[in-house]
């Protein structure tokens, strides 16, 4: 559903970008290229503000904390891992509106457990955190991101298991007494950190 900004192109400015609330949202609207984007305000890195970003040459905009380099049209990440989200943007009668409507539930579970892949293969572990985090909001049970990294990880397991295997079941069993979120992010994780870490090797073990 497309939200007026009660923006014009004139109200971009110099720097050719504004950020507004749509929605509930931080948006960044940018203008460049004689083309209009739409973007969430805050690097999925770890959340400084993309309107004190750089625009540079071919629609790419950098996070100046980490630089960290998105697409615009996309919101393909070129530099760093996560995508940033990216909204529809369209202009009439002179006025920009965009569609800060939230994708199906299904393709953020899609896009989490996605990650999951990524972040288990890079041994990434704040990313192991956004995406479990993601995979909640987006209304799923986080354990599925410890049975896609197991499943994922074993054929790299020569004995098809590991110590993070028994562990597991404790760390499920803090995360469903955590008394805060941060405390059950933190119990849900640490399975996933271990089976990340006993697999970071390139053999494969499957069988023939």
């Amino acid at each position: 559903m497309l939200t007026a900004t009660g923006l014009k192109r004139s109200d971009l400015g110099t720097h050719g970008r504004k950020l507004v609330r749509c929605g509930g949202k931080q948006v960044l609207v940018i203008a460049q290229q004689d083309r209009l984007f739409a973007i969430a305000n805050r690097c999925p890195h770890e959340g400084y503000p993309l309107s004190e970003g750089t625009l540079g040459p071919g629609c790419v905009l950098t996070c100046n904390w980490h630089n960290w380099k998105f697409d615009l049209p996309s919101g393909e990440a070129l530099v760093g891992r996560d995508p940033v989200r990216t909204y529809e943007v369209i202009e009439r009668g002179g006025e920009i509106f965009v569609d800060v409507s939230d994708p199906p539930a299904d393709e953020c579970r899609a896009r989490a457990l996605n990650g999951i892949t990524a972040a288990i293969a890079d041994n990434d572990r704040p990313r192991m955190a956004r995406e479990v985090a993601r995979l909640e909001r987006a209304g799923f049970d986080a354990r599925e991101t410890l049975v896609h990294g197991l499943r994922l990880c074993n054929e790299r397991l020569e004995d098809g298991m590991t110590h993070a295997h028994a562990a597991a079941a404790d760390w499920l069993l803090l995360a469903s007494r955590a008394e805060t979120a941060t405390e059950r992010l933190a119990a849900q994780l640490e399975p996933l950190g271990h089976i990340a870490w006993d697999t970071n090797r390139p053999e494969s073990f499957s069988a023939a």
